[in-house]
């Protein structure tokens, strides 16, 4: 590391033994690497310790980011490194030809000739550098020198590092690696890298054979034999003269391409393996061998980024450094920027990271702009063709890639393939025994069926909380849409999705809240994309009473899962299909009501919660009933209207205690308690705050305890009650993080702990703040967040800040979009009347302009500014 520093290198990377160093000049990096190994040379190593060290240097651009470099010189100059010997320094012709003027005393060059080396593309004319340093120069190991068939690739690999190195070291430890995956994956380029990578371990070579091109069974062995010139012999079989040519061998066979002649190959490879015990065999297919000994390797879709990360982190991800690597030699002048990462990320995320669509799309920016490509992918099968003319002609286009393993498909795998294209975001065998069983499905032939998809790696499985979950790369799922539709299949399985989802929703709804919520409300939401699909059908199919229920039906999901802004837009859709049976139409209002209240719309919920109490009233619906009442009645404490509120709630209260309702009966305490403390009976709102408390214990919903606890402290708050909110609070605390209300059981202890003067603490606490962020409508301030911004003013008022109070109290004031209880109006006014005694009428003004200019995001960030770093 000194000699390199000392020659104005810069060490990037280490791993193991091996060290990766960047100059700007080639000579000083020659120098450094002659003056090291001199040093090395003369090292007094401990018997029987020798070292001898290989280098190699290479010249060439190279992407910087953070620090280390990437790209195809790095690489090149590793393959370099790699088929030197100890004692040796290589280059190649481009350093070469840089240095070779500028010679150091003592230093000369061998040309070695042009060696193909193990990143398969273009031979690279090697030099050795002499020196008296040096060992000897010797032969050098490269592929050239190597017995091997491995054709010179007329593109770099990209990307894959993780899955090479895995593969790699897969194929040292298993004497038979099997390489699957999906027409288009991938999958012979890598086996083509990992054979380069081990082709020093096989001392009589590594060979290649292509069994695409192989039609009939009997011709597996014909191809081997040819590839490795075994002469047939006349009283001997094919097969009899391929094991004894093999038998003493240290070989590397790759068989590629086996998938159309899978029994033929296992057969084939597992009396091989058993004949010659120095053979190592590596297969491509979509499908396993079955042949003991085997070890899978499952090559999946190149990493595409979930989110928009930093410009300079994209290139981290495989799919992305695919598509700029192709798009840059189909271009001149493309290049990955901030104006055009976000498309790119959309165009590998919707190929699903494929390499031959990706690469089939990139061609096309010979003649399209990358925004026309993106555009034009609903109709990916027509746009990406046109791929090289040289390759087979199921690589040429994605769609002759996937009708290559459809028609290898038989009948029932290829019927159940396209009706799983009805599925969106994955699936579970439940769901297809029940949606794609029928008319030439047995339910019993389903969990066979798709086992064998899974085996020919059309479709994919991985575990969830319900357990196995299977999906479709969406590439693979519109070819099999297409093919439905062509079968007329269309809308008799998209009907039977849309029942699947509707009864599998019926059947969440009472676990929404209580003590499995946490898992319905997951498993929901991991089946978002499906109840999407389910609407859209019924929306579209003019399906009035399904589309209305199922929304109806998701509405509380949509709520507790912060999908608020599109729930709405469903049940708008859905009603608008006209009225259906009273139940469904009722269920629906109710929902469309409930979001319109959570988003502040007041007079929308008012007048879809009373049109709901009509339908559900017609339906005798109790459930619904309670549900509607209770909304209603928080619209009319909202608007003022409080005996009509009282009389509403006194309804609901009767049905809930009737038919043992915890959640009724702590929502309609709730309300109840709010109104005694307006009204200023402490005394019979801790009674009331009480009862509601006992029933969200008793529902064993921790939403619903958490919503109570949070009011009843507030409430508490607001009337300056710390002790008797204390004992609710620290309750909340301990109830942990609520997925739809994150941040809450930080965030109101912490006000506490701020009232009661304990900065420190309640620092530590409020900034979780952020979190606030994540909230349905969080851009109005529902109730929680309403009067959490008050007890914030009252904190800084109390920590003589008073002007920091004001533009906290004016934010809130401005961003309120409901009306307050008569205890936190009240609460409100003896906070601004003590702002108004600290300051002066023209820094108030200035005050109060500030904070009715803060929209919710700047309110938060003003609040967490209070914050010492030290706790944030």
């Amino acid at each position: 590391r000194d000699i390199v520093e000392g020659h104005g290198g810069y060490v990037f990377s280490t791993a193991g033994d091996s060290f990766a160093v960047a100059f700007s000049d080639p000579t000083r990096a020659l120098a450094a690497a002659v003056q090291a190994q001199s040093l090395i040379s003369i090292q007094d190593w401990p018997p029987p310790v020798s070292i001898k060290v290989r280098m190699g240097i290479h010249s060439g651009i190279a992407a910087e980011r953070d620090g280390d470099y990437f790209g195809s010189a790095p690489n090149r100059c590793a393959r370099v490194m790699a088929v030197a010997s100890g004692g040796q320094i290589l280059l190649t012709a481009a350093t070469h030809g840089m240095v070779q003027d500028h010679l150091l005393d003592g230093v000369g060059f061998t040309d070695l000739g042009q060696h193909q080396l193990r990143d398969l593309t273009a031979p690279e004319r090697i030099f050795a550098v002499v020196h008296p340093a040096l060992s000897p120069v010797t032969a050098i190991r490269s592929l050239t020198t190597l017995p091997n068939n491995l054709p010179a690739q007329l593109t770099s690999f990209v990307g894959r590092e993780e899955e090479l190195a895995q593969a790699t070291k897969l194929l040292g430890e298993s004497r038979l690696l099997t390489v699957a995956g999906v027409g288009g994956s991938g999958k012979t380029r890598l086996a083509l890298q990992v054979a380069a990578e081990a082709s020093t371990r096989f001392r009589d070579g590594v060979w290649l054979v292509e069994l695409a091109p192989v039609a009939e069974p009997e011709g597996v062995v014909r191809a081997v034999n040819a590839v490795l010139a075994v002469q047939e012999m006349p009283e001997s079989s094919l097969e009899e003269v391929l094991i004894e040519h093999l038998r003493p061998r240290n070989a590397l066979l790759i068989l590629d391409n086996c998938e159309h002649l899978v029994a033929t190959v296992a057969a084939l490879v597992e009396r091989l393996l058993g004949a010659a015990p120095q053979l190592t065999v590596m297969v491509t297919s979509r499908e396993l061998l079955g042949v003991p000994g085997e070890i899978a390797y499952q090559l999946r879709s190149m990493r595409v980024p979930d989110e928009e990360p930093p410009l300079e982190e994209l290139t981290a991800y495989d799919a992305i450094q695919l598509f700029v690597s192709r798009g840059e030699a189909a271009q001149a002048g493309f290049r990955l920027t901030s104006a055009n990462a976000a498309t790119v990320i959309q165009l590998c995320r919707r190929l699903d990271g494929m390499p031959l669509a990706l690469e089939l799309a990139a061609a096309r920016l010979r003649v399209l702009s990358l925004e026309q490509i993106a555009a034009r992918l609903d109709d990916r099968f027509r746009l990406l063709t046109g791929g090289s003319r040289t390759a087979l002609p199921r690589q040429q286009t994605l769609q002759a890639a996937i009708d290559w393993s459809y028609d290898l498909l038989s009948e029932g795998e290829k019927l159940l393939f396209d009706r799983l294209s009805v599925f969106q975001g994955g699936f579970t065998l439940e769901a297809a025994e029940e949606v794609c069983a029928g008319d030439g499905i047995d339910q019993f032939e389903v969990l066979d069926l798709v086992s064998h998809l899974v085996d020919k790696s059309l479709v994919a499985v991985g575990d969830s909380a319900e357990g196995a979950r299977y999906r479709m790369l969406e590439t693979l799922r519109q070819y099999a849409r297409e093919r439905l539709v062509e079968r007329g299949e269309t809308e008799p399985i998209r009907r039977r999705h849309a029942l699947h989802f509707h009864d599998l929703t019926n059947r969440a709804l009472p676990h929404l809240r209580g003590p499995e919520e946490d898992r319905w409300l997951d498993r929901l939401e991991t089946e978002h994309d499906n109840l999407r699909q389910a609407l859209r059908w019924a929306i579209d199919a003019g399906q009035v009473d399904l589309g209305q229920s199922l929304a109806g039906l998701l509405y509380r999901f949509w709520m507790l899962t912060n999908h608020v802004l599109e729930g709405r837009a469903w049940l708008e859709q859905v009603l608008a299909l006209g009225t259906g049976s009273p139940s469904a139409r009722g269920r629906a209002l109710l929902g469309a009501g409930t979001l319109s209240m959570v988003h502040f719309d007041m007079a929308t919920a008012r007048r879809d919660l009373e049109e709901a109490l009509t339908a559900i009233r017609q339906a005798g619906d109790d459930v619904l009933l309670s549900a509607a009442l209770n909304n209603l009645a928080i619209i009319l404490i909202e608007t003022g209207e409080t005996e009509a509120s009282i009389k509403v709630l006194e309804e609901e209260l009767e049905l809930g205690l009737t038919r043992g309702d915890h959640e009724t009966a702590a929502f309609t305490y709730q309300n109840l308690a709010d109104l005694a403390l307006s009204d200023g009976d402490l005394a019979r709102a801790h009674g009331l705050l009480a009862d509601s408390l006992t029933h969200a214990r008793g529902f064993g919903s921790r939403i619903l305890l958490s919503n109570a606890l949070a009011r009843a402290g507030l409430a508490l708050l607001a009337v300056d009650d710390l002790a008797g909110a204390e004992a609710h609070l620290e309750e909340l605390a301990a109830l942990g993080r609520i997925p739809s209300a994150p941040g809450r059981h930080f965030v109101i202890p912490g006000l506490l702990k701020g009232r009661q003067g304990n900065y420190q603490a309640a620092f530590a606490d409020l900034q979780h703040l952020a979190l606030f962020r994540t909230v349905a409508g969080y851009q109005q301030l529902s109730g929680v967040m309403r009067e959490a911004f008050l007890q914030w003013a009252k904190i800084e008022l109390d920590r003589d800040l008073p002007e920091r109070a004001a533009i906290i109290l004016a934010a809130a004031e401005k961003l309120r979009s409901r009306r307050r209880f008569g205890h936190e109006q009240r609460f409100a006014d003896r906070t601004l009347a003590e702002i108004k005694g600290a300051l002066s009428p023209e820094a108030l003004a200035a005050a109060w302009e500030t904070g009715s200019s803060m929209n919710i995001d700047d309110l938060i960030d003003f609040c967490l500014e209070a914050i010492p770093q030290g706790q944030k």
